[in-house]
């Protein structure tokens, strides 16, 4: 019989968390290469990490939730929600924007891209 134990459990969740963390450093690597070459992957990671975090504590618990959230950590820079030039960003994390509380993230990162765009253009 095979038992599996906690230590077990929490191996393989620290395994999955890797490879997610590996995949969104890729994924930033493409998108953003000139930040990413600037902080190198290790400040990337780092960043990875803490953008996670954030993300849990506003209910964005899927993978793709928090890579869009970390996206625009990347768009807007790491202090968005509390840059007084983005005062939406609170309102759609803390749910008091339009919008349902699902779908929140696409929410953000669609805002995100519009600032973006007119600060480009």
């Amino acid at each position: 019989m095979f038992i599996i134990r906690k230590q077990h459990m929490e191996a393989f969740a620290g395994v999955a968390m890797r490879n997610y963390e590996d995949r969104l450093l890729e994924h930033v690597r493409e998108s953003f290469p000139e930040q990413v070459k600037t902080d190198g992957d290790a400040k990337t990671r780092e960043t990875i990490q803490a953008g996670i975090q954030s993300a849990r504590r506003h209910s964005l618990l899927t993978e793709r939730d928090a890579a869009l959230y970390i996206e625009v950590m990347y768009i807007l820079g790491p202090e968005f929600e509390t840059d007084p030039r983005y005062p939406w960003a609170g309102e759609i994390l803390q749910g008091t924007g339009n919008g349902a509380p699902a779908g929140k993230a696409e929410r953000l990162h669609a805002r995100a891209s519009e600032a973006a765009r007119a600060t480009d253009g």
